[in-house]
């Protein structure tokens, strides 16, 4: 298992537990009756899941296509790779022979050649 898949599966573990610990506490000290409490810290916990998974596979991802630049790009299409989105692309948009090309994650580690 790469470090960058760990960190990722150690964030969706610790990520809700700690969102839902301070929803928690924070509802307590603003004299929340016990039940709004624990509903508003179970509600965090899941959202919170949801958000750090998605997120961490998103960027584990990323990673993973970023790293395989080095083997599939030539340094001159390395020089021209750019991200898709703001946060943790999958898509990396590069020129190969003047044209303008994509470096997709693969799903499993790695990435291929291609826009589709």
């Amino acid at each position: 298992m790469r470090w960058h898949h760990m960190l990722a599966l150690l964030s969706i573990a610790v990520v809700p537990v700690t969102v839902a610990v301070a929803t928690f506490v924070t509802a307590l000290r603003g004299r929340v009756p016990l039940w709004a409490s624990l509903a508003v810290a179970l509600t965090g916990l899941c959202l919170s899941f949801l958000f750090t998974t998605m997120l961490a596979i998103r960027c584990s991802e990323s990673y993973d296509v970023v790293s395989a630049a080095a083997r599939l790009l030539t340094s001159a299409e390395r020089e021209t790779l750019r991200g898709q989105e703001f946060l943790c692309p999958n898509v990396y948009r590069f020129e190969r022979d003047g044209k303008p090309t994509c470096l997709v994650s693969d799903g499993d580690g790695g990435a291929f050649v291609g826009c589709g």
